[in-house]
């Protein structure tokens, strides 16, 4: 069979997490007997890490959230007249199913992404395609217009997926249905397993939103954090970018030059990208893993790393906090604060301390992960050959406990928290600026309930009698 597959590959700025997932998303398809076909944002870019696969280009939409909702109504409508729909309804008519790999794309902060997905499974619909989804972080943010296109979207599939349990509870209260399957990241067996054992080193891979541009604090309290790492682990600090331009001093590549400056010469080195295979591996090889971004994580639980996550935002803390739970670990995610305040080094010391038990709980459950991972794709792949009956197992953790010292810095999720809230009320903002509300205070809560009621409106425009019906429904408390 021939699967459509978007998945977010082909961008400009190399993204490894993404391309991760798209190449262990066609590598689990082919070896089931079926071809992937590959819908990326640039065909060419993409195409030389899917050899030998057919590499097509996705659908564009607008940045604007009213345009963007305006392109999906028409395809959830049926109408696929605009060139950009029209070509990729072409696309997927020659397939026999449509795929829409893992990733953070749900959610309002990236809603072009959002919206591209929720295209592509009304193409499926109308076209009267199967439509499976896999490994999805589903919010945290979400507009009062875009939150329904989310639930219509898991309506639509025959099977889904998503990588935390808080993604699943969103889904079910979305959709008012059984929470999805919730598993590990579908890039997770990437790589062969844990590396050989070869001299120690550690691995660091850091986001250019761990500090304000002028924030020296955090900088510092990295290098500091290193410098104990280094002396206790015994091995360089190799600095490992997960999302650059290629050839170009961008993205994480910056941040760690910036932390790298302030650190002894001789005690690291600075890598520039590489390819999504080769960073698995690496991270497999290491003796333990620095952090804030999701897929190191993934890669280094995969392969039973201790790590030392650290979350910049309420958006990464949930994704990383769902990634360790799925192996049995829980308050394994640290605020950035702790890494300003420096009462991470002490933790981290602690942590390290544990690192080979930690390894061990990792290295135990290992086997029966990969067991219930290929029963998903199995499952997968029943959904697009019309087996919907085909069972699913699940793995159902040990839990471990960490050190009090590490877990503790957990209660910064507050910060963390408060940073949520402020990403919601972006999204908020953007809604109404583009729905032309101005001239609002700036209380997020008056500006909340302004986008809510803007978006009802705007519903009650287009479908003036199923919004009386809610009204009445709701007066009547149904």
């Amino acid at each position: 069979m021939r699967i459509a597959v978007l998945a977010d590959i082909g961008q400009p700025v190399y993204h490894v997490g993404d391309e991760a997932i798209g190449q262990a998303t066609a590598r689990a398809f082919s070896q089931r007997g079926h071809e992937p076909v590959m819908l990326a944002f640039d065909p060419e870019l993409a195409a030389p890490e899917y050899p030998g696969a057919r590499v097509e280009r996705t659908i564009a939409v607008p940045w604007n959230e009213a345009e963007r909702l305006e392109r999906y109504r028409a395809a959830a409508a049926g109408r696929f007249d605009d060139p950009e729909t029209a070509r990729l309804a072409d696309i997927i008519t020659q397939c026999d199913g449509v795929h829409i790999a893992g990733g953070g794309n749900l959610n309002s902060l990236y809603g072009w992404l959002l919206i591209e997905r929720a295209i592509v499974g009304q193409l499926a619909r109308h076209l009267g395609k199967p439509l499976t989804l896999s490994g999805q972080t589903v919010g945290p943010a979400a507009s009062y217009a875009e939150a329904p296109v989310l639930a219509e979207l898991f309506g639509l599939a025959q099977r889904a997926g998503v990588r935390d349990r808080e993604s699943a509870r969103l889904v079910s209260r979305l959709t008012g249905a059984r929470p999805p399957r919730v598993g590990l990241d579908d890039a997770s067996f990437l790589a062969p397993g844990e590396g050989s054992a070869g001299d120690p080193w550690i691995s660091v891979t850091l986001s250019r939103d761990i500090a304000l541009p002028h924030d020296s604090a955090v900088h510092e309290g990295f290098a500091e954090l290193l410098a104990m790492l280094h002396a206790r682990v015994g091995g360089p600090v190799v600095f490992q970018p997960h999302m650059q331009t290629p050839g170009s001093p961008d993205a994480d590549f910056a941040v760690h030059e910036q932390i790298a400056e302030r650190m002894p010469s001789g005690s690291f080195s600075l890598e520039q990208i590489s390819s999504a295979t080769e960073a698995a591996a690496r991270y497999g090889s290491a003796s333990c893993v620095v952090t804030s971004r999701f897929h190191p994580v993934v890669f280094g639980l995969s392969a039973a790393k201790p790590i030392f996550a650290f979350a910049p935002s309420y958006y990464s803390f949930s994704r990383m906090s769902g990634a360790f739970e799925n192996w049995g670990l829980r308050g394994a995610v640290a605020g950035i604060d702790a890494v300003r305040d420096r009462r991470a080094i002490g933790a981290a010391d602690a942590l390290l301390a544990d690192a080979e038990a930690i390894s061990a709980h990792l290295r135990a459950a290992s086997p029966r992960q990969r067991d219930v991972a290929a029963n998903w794709w199995d499952a997968l792949c029943s959904a697009h050959e019309g087996r919907t009956g085909a069972s699913m197992v699940a793995f159902v953790p040990t839990w471990r406990k960490l050190p009090p010292v590490w877990t503790s810095l957990a209660d910064s999720s507050e910060a963390l928290r408060r940073s949520q809230r402020a990403q919601q009320a972006e999204v908020d903002d953007r809604a109404l600026d583009q729905l032309g509300v101005q001239s609002l205070p700036r209380g997020a809560r008056v500006r909340r309930h302004a986008a809510r009621w803007a978006a009802r409106l705007q519903r009650a425009v287009r479908d003036p009698r199923g919004f009386i019906v809610k009204v009445i429904s709701a007066a009547k408390g149904k």
